[in-house]
This record gives structure tokens, sequence and C-alpha cells, in this order.
């Protein structure tokens, strides 16, 4: 909208809206505008970097405002329909797992990773749209579904990976993943 707007108007308006907001929500903008615009590298959402720059974001802000953050992350998902807020919570949950399997580098270490954690691995599956490492994770996956009430259909056609092991998680170029095109949210 801002780019409609008379840059005279939208400077005032800008300016306006700083004064009015507090500056926990000033902060807050700040992180949610963040995580709406995932960093691309040749047309495609770089998820590390972006899960590294959301973290390092958060990190520099006061433990107040931390909490401030997650606070209304969570007053957010309240005020949405109930389906679309388990699909929130969902996410939520893939998301605060994680830390571990993307400290590590690409590659070999992350598969020996997701075989040793199928419940990560699940989360990953989920949200990534990866294949899953072995059975155990596809059950995991499917508890997940059923403990947020989200339909399995999300699941259908999903089988361990194959015995080559894919060298690194979702490569640039690669379609979207399945559960995020159901739910209508880009990455």
């Amino acid at each position: 909208m801002r780019g409609k707007l008379d840059p005279y108007l939208s400077k005032n308006l800008e300016k306006w809206h700083e004064a009015e907001l507090k500056p926990e929500d000033l902060v807050y903008e700040k992180y949610m505008e963040l995580r709406a615009n995932p960093p691309l590298e040749n047309g495609v959402p770089n998820w590390d970097k972006w899960s590294d720059n959301s973290k390092a974001f958060l990190s520099k802000q006061p433990t107040e405002i931390q909490d401030y953050i997650k606070t209304r992350q969570m007053d957010y998902i309240q005020g949405l329909p109930q389906d679309r807020q388990q699909i929130e919570k969902l996410i939520m949950d893939c998301e605060s797992v994680l830390d571990e399997y993307y400290a590590l580098p690409e590659g070999k270490a992350r598969l020996a990773y997701r075989d040793a954690n199928p419940q990560v691995d699940a989360r990953l599956v989920l949200l990534r749209d990866l294949k899953p490492q072995n059975q155990t994770t596809i059950i995991y996956a499917y508890q997940l579904l059923n403990q947020y009430g989200i339909s399995q259909s999300i699941m259908e056609g999903v089988t361990p990976r194959a015995i080559t092991p894919r060298p690194t998680p979702k490569r640039p170029g690669e379609p979207e993943s399945t559960f995020l095109k159901i739910i209508g949210r880009k990455r």
C-alpha cells in the first residue's frame, strides 16, 4: 500500500504510526515483517537464512521484548479460525525443535541427525516436504497431525527415502511443501 500513496503522505503516515505505537509494538512489527519476507536465492526462499535472521533479530532484543513478541504471536493465532489455529500451532511446534538440526552443516551430518531423530525428521517432512528417513518418521508425522487435529490426507503418497540418501535437504528450485500448499501458506 505504501507504494500507492503519495510519498509525502506515506512518510507522514509512517511517522504518525510510529508515534502511536509502543516501542515493543514497533519491534514486533519489524520482526513480523522479517518473518513474512524470507531471503531469496535464485528466486527460491532460503529457509536456513530466514530462520537464522529471525533468531538473530530476537536474540538482540531484551528478554521482555522477546516475551512480548511470543505473546503477540499467540494472540494473533487465537484470533484465527479454529482449523487455522491448529495449523499455526503445529508450525510453531515444528519450528521450535529444529535448532539443533539447522546448526549442523548441510549434507551427511543432517541426514544422520534426521535418521537418529525421527521426531525431528517428522517435523521436517511436514514443514519442508522432505522425504522421510524411515517408517518411524511417518508414524511420528501422523501422530503430530492427530495431536493437532489436522487431516492426514497431506501425507498421502509419502514413503521413506530410497536407499540413496539425498545429499542436502530442500535444494533451490524444489517444489513448495505439500503441507504449506494445502494450508495456503507460502514459505
